[in-house]
């Protein structure tokens, strides 16, 4: 199931996956992918996979040095990837 993006951030958005999430009760997982040295928002994405048991992986080679709220991007989810 795939999720849209925030414009303005391009990373994704938190109700477009809140609504992917909704609409597939299939799901496993949220694989937000933090952009341009900037973490997708983890203050509504957080919340949203403890609601529906979801793991919450990290595609963060594009945020090598980012931080959210001081934790560093590759160590907020359950996993998370640098694949540069």
């Amino acid at each position: 199931m795939l999720a849209d993006i925030d414009p303005a951030s391009y990373n994704l958005c938190p109700s477009a996956a809140a609504n992917a999430v909704a609409a597939n009760p299939d799901v496993r997982a949220i694989l937000p992918v933090h952009l341009y040295g900037q973490c997708a928002d983890w203050d509504a994405l957080a919340p949203l996979a403890a609601r529906h048991n979801l793991l919450l992986i990290e595609d963060a080679a594009q945020a090598f040095g980012a931080t959210w709220r001081g934790t560093p991007a590759g160590a907020l989810g359950h996993a998370a990837a640098f694949s540069f």
